[in-house]
């Protein structure tokens, strides 16, 4: 999964990169005094830790232990005061993978949806580097897949929940429009899935399960000005 995530995203990242500077050497010849940025848009790829608890009906808040989180990322960003202040919208898919789900054989996966507003700071260097701060929140769908070795039939539906995050970026113009970025990003989740149990004697159960992980994203990748 993550080896998918990253070659599928690395490809899209270097494509994207390729074509868009290439159309900048069949630009018209004319220079012409550059206009303000007025949005952005951006994918990325990044990997991080995370830490995550789980409740039940029967159990009180239980350490799932700490262990990796990865995702792809792209978003859009809207400039509303000059080209210091924006509403950035951010969506990632990705795994999360716990100390608990590693032992069980279960694969975590979800999508993040999120906004909120975004400060842009310029600074006076080569290569016209931009500092940024943004914080957002949003919605998150997350689905879990059991390990086919369990002695019991077990499933889960889609979990519904909430993130949150704080974000910093800092990204670089090595050619005009076309930023490369890097980030860290840190997120709380709460998310809740119902577990369903069918055991061998024919006996049912469902339980709703309730995460609430911590995690800390570091990754970079590509923005073009608009």
């Amino acid at each position: 999964m993550i080896k998918g995530i990253a070659i599928a995203g690395g490809a899209a990242l270097a494509a994207i990169a390729l074509m868009l500077v290439a159309t900048d050497g069949i630009a018209s010849p004319k220079k012409e005094t550059p206009a303000s940025t007025r949005s952005l848009v951006f994918i990325g790829l990044g990997a991080g830790l995370i830490d995550s608890s789980l409740s039940t009906g029967h159990l009180d808040e239980v350490d799932q232990h700490g262990d990796f989180v990865a995702a792809i990322e792209g978003g859009y960003a809207r400039m509303l005061v000059g080209s210091w202040f924006s509403l950035t919208a951010l969506g990632r898919y990705g795994v999360w993978q716990d100390g608990w789900a590693q032992v069980a054989g279960e694969r975590r996966t979800r999508f993040d949806a999120r906004l909120g507003p975004e400060l842009h700071f310029p600074l006076a260097a080569p290569f016209s580097p931009v500092a940024s701060l943004g914080l957002g929140g949003g919605a998150t769908i997350a689905r879990i897949v059991p390990s086919p070795s369990h002695r019991v039939t077990e499933s889960f539906a889609l979990g519904w929940g909430l993130n949150t995050g704080l974000r910093a970026t800092f990204a670089a113009r090595p050619f005009e429009r076309h930023r490369i970025y890097v980030f860290a990003d840190g997120a709380l989740h709460v998310t809740s899935i119902r577990q369903r149990i069918a055991a061998p004697n024919g006996q049912r159960a469902s339980e709703l399960h309730r995460f609430v992980d911590r995690q800390l994203l570091l990754g970079c990748g590509y923005m073009l000005e608009l």
